[in-house]
């Protein structure tokens, strides 16, 4: 089913961008003989109005053969009205834009209908929780509990516009203004904030997300007897704690303290019947803790009830990762067509600049090449794990995988859309046919690398997967 899934991805993927080629061809009078989903070896096919209609082999891309698009050039320049070459500038740029754009179109698409499945949604509000103390928004003076109320000149009222704006600051400063709860009334504080090359998006701030549990999705939280709506309070490694992660979570803010047995108030110096570990303030919290130190155990000391309870546990460790496997309690409700549609276009904003900046992180060293390009098997094993998550998760990623399908196609390199569209822009200034076969020669030149970039993705994903 897994493979399946992926298959059906991504023939929606490549039928949708190919209909965007042959729409818009249909739109300008354009004639196209052939319509190919997949390359390689002809499976089936049929004609309609005109048109052969085929599904071939190899299901890694696709093709519309227009009338005139890739013959050898004539002597004459006059072409039948319903020739690809006959077309103008602009024209011939939409016909060859429409793939990427009808891609674009259904990411949003995708993103909008897993907004609308989610069975509930929970945006946290503007309040800061825990901040890092070695971040430039500790520096400027912001604090946990401070309500941001504006971003530069935009006023935020829900955690992803607080997101998007610090997000369009780029490499900026930020002029913040606050609301701050001083001596019983509130205030209005303003800041400036540098950038922060540890956390250039949020700058060392988090939402604030109260520890509750909300879930219990078996593994060690079940077998240690954790439930939901446990408040989560403090966390104490079973064993002494290195220096190094002492050192580590210190700068993190988290500073050891001790907790008694019976009601878990929390001290700072030791005394008898107390233990020793870390405050939890915060949902982030948990997980910042339990994976923070090496001990592979830990005291989870909880609120139950009013009633205090310390269990023990040993989280499973999966991809590198510590999971206790439990999920927050937060309230939500079914996203409206309204929201659902608002949600969807901050997604695909903030996804279009997060894609927009990796060039930057990989020349800066943030990010590896290693773990930002992937092919088919990446695909396969990503669509593989959201499957599992719930329908409206897969559609998440598959609106994503579309987007990267956009920009991918173009990129300036022939046979590749984009580079259609350098073609026509070099015809359309110098006011002269490109020769056939300089053409001939960059498709040949495209196509090697093309396919030498697939092989290095592929080979990649092969390694990422099996180390």
């Amino acid at each position: 089913m897994n493979f399946v899934s992926t298959v059906v991805l991504l023939g929606v993927l490549i039928s949708f961008h190919e209909f965007g080629h042959f729409i818009f061809a249909g739109l300008f009078g354009v004639t196209v003989p052939k319509f190919s989903l997949g390359f390689g070896p002809k499976l089936f096919g049929f004609n309609f109005k005109g048109t052969y209609f085929q599904l071939s082999a190899v299901p890694l891309g696709g093709f519309v053969k227009m009338k005139g698009e890739s013959e050898a050039e004539k002597e004459t320049i006059s072409y039948d009205k319903d020739d690809f070459r006959a077309k103008n500038f602009i024209q011939k740029t939409l016909i060859v834009t429409a793939g990427p754009l009808f891609n674009v179109f259904l990411a949003w698409l995708f993103m909008f209908g897993a907004n609308l499945m989610m069975s509930g949604f929970y945006i946290p509000m503007t309040v800061a929780g825990r901040i890092n103390e070695n971040s430039a928004s500790w520096r400027a003076g912001l604090r946990s509990g401070d309500s941001i109320i504006l971003i530069g000149e935009e006023r935020v009222s829900e955690w992803r516009d607080v997101e998007i704006s610090m997000e369009m600051a780029k490499n900026e400063k930020i002029k913040m203004l606050v609301s701050r709860y001083v001596s019983g009334k509130h205030d209005t504080v303003s800041f400036i904030i540098e950038t922060d090359s540890a956390d250039p998006l949020l700058r060392g701030i988090s939402p604030f997300l109260p520890a509750v549990i909300g879930g219990v999705s078996g593994g060690p939280a079940e077998e240690a007897g954790l439930k939901d709506g446990d408040s989560i309070v403090f966390i104490a490694p079973v064993g002494p704690v290195r220096d190094e992660d002492s050192a580590g979570l210190d700068a993190l803010g988290h500073r050891p303290g001790y907790a008694d047995n019976s009601s878990f108030r929390i001290y700072e110096k030791a005394e008898k019947n107390r233990i020793f570990g870390y405050k939890v303030l915060y949902w982030q919290d948990v997980s910042t803790l339990v994976n923070a130190m090496e001990n592979s155990e830990f005291f989870i000391a909880v609120i139950r009830k009013g009633e205090p309870f310390l269990i023990r546990l040993k989280p499973a460790e999966i991809e590198d990762r510590r999971i206790i496997g439990v999920s927050i309690d937060l309230p939500s409700k079914r996203a409206s067509v309204l929201q659902a549609l608002s949600m969807s276009f901050d997604q695909m904003k903030m996804t279009l600049i997060v894609l927009t900046k990796i060039p930057g992180m990989i020349a800066e060293k943030k990010i590896t090449l290693r773990e930002t390009f992937g092919g088919p098997v990446r695909v396969f094993h990503e669509t593989s794990k959201a499957a599992k998550l719930g329908f409206d998760t897969f559609l998440f990623l598959a609106g994503f995988i579309s987007l990267n399908l956009a920009i991918f196609n173009l990129l300036p390199v022939l046979p590749l859309d984009g580079g259609h569209v350098l073609i026509f822009l070099i015809e359309t200034v110098t006011r002269k046919r490109v020769p056939a076969k300089v053409l001939r020669g960059l498709q040949a030149a495209g196509f090697a690398l093309l396919l030498f970039f697939a092989m290095l993705v592929t080979a990649n994903d092969l390694v990422n997967l099996f180390s």
